[in-house]
């Protein structure tokens, strides 16, 4: 037998159910669809995605830590402030891509890292065939 808690609460959501005429199609369909699990929620894209990013980043800040460590190119060295603002530079886009989660910022991280390695090595290269 419900007790007297229950049978209120039941009565006051039956006056609630019957004073909504009209419900929207997407929460109808969402009901009808119950607690099923979403497909773009799978556990295991997600891991690998999280993988793969933190691969990613981690190389990007490994790459710009072993180079600053390294000191000098076979062709010498770029000016002591462009030099430091470029491994700044990588090391900024290194830890956005960790933090940063949307799609587009990853995009357009690792756009920004293949111009910047171009124009890193271009500049660090520059004078190779000079001397």
């Amino acid at each position: 037998m419900p007790s007297r808690f229950e049978r209120k609460l039941r009565e006051h959501l039956h006056r609630e159910a019957g004073a909504v005429r009209v419900l929207p199609h997407a929460l109808t369909l969402r009901m009808r669809q119950g607690s099923e699990s979403r497909r773009g929620f799978a556990i295991v894209p997600q891991l690998a995605m999280a993988c793969g990013l933190l691969l990613f980043a981690g190389l990007l800040a490994y790459g710009a830590g072993a180079s600053r460590a390294g000191g000098r190119a076979p062709a010498g060295r770029l000016p002591a402030p462009a030099n430091l603002a470029f491994h700044a530079s990588f090391a900024a886009m290194a830890t956005l891509g960790i933090i940063v989660r949307e799609r587009r910022v990853h995009l357009l991280i690792a756009l920004a890292m293949v111009v910047f390695s171009v124009t890193y090595v271009s500049m660090l290269f520059a004078h190779l065939g000079q001397s």
